[in-house]
């Protein structure tokens, strides 16, 4: 019985280091062009975030809408900042629409666009720190945008670093979208299970003849 337990013991120590390997905490660190600063992403897989960089934006004069452009690429190390007009949260997803082919625009069941507003300020210290579980997070730094894509699995924690002088506080982030958390392998669940049975057997009494 005393050895049982303590095997089931060094099973369930064992296990729970696997789990937490599945998903360990990772960061990765964008570069933001023009010189506005840097952000940092958190999360649980590796490469927390990527930024959009290349494509276009077409904005309507005098409306300042985005009415079209050409799609861009994702990067974990570096972000464009784009001139998207006017920085309404339907606006912002018009331009997520063309940036990244997703579909948050015109008011659908998936879009929220959800706005909270940053430091504001060109030096901002300590840095703006958010976390977010949309699966896109846009920031308005200065008068330009970026656009990030949450590849953590869930919870993304931003913190953001501003040049000093550069004109790019965060004004504000929106959020569009709700990240799937990444499923845990089968092959997991049934080594829990199994653990579990030996648990159970372990604690049963054992009759004597």
């Amino acid at each position: 019985m005393f050895v049982l337990k303590r095997v089931t013991a060094a099973i369930v120590i064992a296990s729970s280091a696997v789990l937490f390997a599945v998903a360990p905490a990772s960061a990765n660190t964008i570069t933001i062009a023009g010189d506005a600063g840097s952000l940092t992403c958190n999360g649980a897989e590796i490469g927390a975030c990527e930024a959009i960089v290349g494509g276009g934006l077409i904005v309507a004069s005098p409306s300042n809408q985005v009415v079209g452009g050409t799609a861009g690429t994702f990067s974990a190390t570096a972000a464009d900042e784009f001139d998207i007009g006017n920085s309404s949260a339907s606006n912002e997803a018009a331009a997520l629409d063309t940036l990244a082919g997703a579909s948050f625009g015109g008011g659908g069941g998936a879009y929220d666009g959800e706005q909270t507003l940053g430091s504001g300020g060109a030096e901002n210290s300590p840095d703006d720190v958010f976390i977010s579980f949309a699966q896109y997070v846009v920031l308005k730094l200065g008068a330009r945008h970026i656009f990030l894509h949450n590849i953590s699995g869930g919870m993304l924690s931003i913190a953001y670093d501003a040049t000093p002088g550069a004109g790019s506080g965060l004004s504000h982030y929106s959020q569009f979208g709700q990240v799937s958390a990444v499923p845990l392998p089968a092959a997991l669940w049934l080594m829990a299970a199994g653990i579990a049975g030996l648990g159970f057997a372990a604690g049963r009494p054992r009759s004597h003849y």
